[in-house]
């Protein structure tokens, strides 16, 4: 999943399409939003991946757990 910070208010069990750079690939793919919280002027939604390509799963995986890793050295 993935949590957005934004500036307009998204429906709950809202689908989207978003896209985003992570480390040096494109992802783009669809999601839906799971929670919405007012955060001052902005609001943070939560959203869970739909669908997702077994290859960018585990490219999103790999990159998350290296993350993980290297702050916990």
């Amino acid at each position: 999943g993935l949590a957005v910070n934004l500036g307009t208010r998204l429906d709950e069990r809202q689908n989207i399409k978003v896209g985003l750079l992570l480390g040096s690939e494109k992802i783009i793919a669809s999601a839906q939003v799971r929670h919405v919280q007012r955060r001052d002027r902005e609001y943070t939604a939560g959203l869970m991946f739909i669908g997702l390509e077994p290859a960018t799963r585990r490219y999103i995986a790999g990159v998350y757990a290296s993350k993980v890793l290297r702050h916990a050295v």
